[in-house]
């Protein structure tokens, strides 16, 4: 009885630190603002552009 008292302990405690591990998010990866993302903001059509992008194509992009 002792036996299997412990494994119900140890499963139910390996179930929460891999529902737990699962639950973790995923950090946020901050997008790269390089030479290759602005040629390809030139050609995506303005209307399908959002606000942070326009905001960042004029910050990183347009060099005087």
């Amino acid at each position: 009885m002792k036996v299997l008292f412990w494994f119900g302990v140890i499963a139910s405690s390996v179930l929460l630190i891999a529902v737990g591990i699962l639950l973790i998010p995923e950090p946020e990866v901050a997008p790269v603002y390089d030479e290759a993302w602005c040629e390809l903001m030139m050609v995506k059509p303005n209307a399908d552009w959002i606000e942070d992008e326009t905001i960042a194509f004029s910050k990183h992009c347009l060099v005087e």
